[in-house]
């Protein structure tokens, strides 16, 4: 899955990395030192997630940063539940 990420409040352009999306946040490379906290944007069908992360640890042997989401919008929300409802389902 496409998850595109940049620091909190910074004005460069997203980085887009190939990840993993749970209900709780997301797994993706580690590409240099984490941040405190990132924004994250993922196009999904029937809308864009959009959400601020915090990193909780690197994972596996290719150190995947393994961020918790702390902050999402409603709409970015219901989104997400109807995206992983659907996934489920199939």
């Amino acid at each position: 899955m496409r998850i595109r990420l940049r620091s909190e409040g910074s004005d460069v352009a997203f980085e887009e990395h190939e990840g993993d999306l749970s209900l709780g946040g997301v797994a993706v490379p580690l590409s240099g030192p984490a941040s405190a906290r990132y924004e994250v944007r993922i196009p999904l069908p029937g809308g864009e997630l959009r959400a601020l992360g915090e990193p909780v640890s690197t994972v596996g042997p290719k150190d995947r940063l393994k961020l918790r989401f702390v902050e999402m919008d409603t709409a970015s929300e219901l989104t997400l539940a109807r995206f992983l409802h659907d996934a489920s389902a199939r």
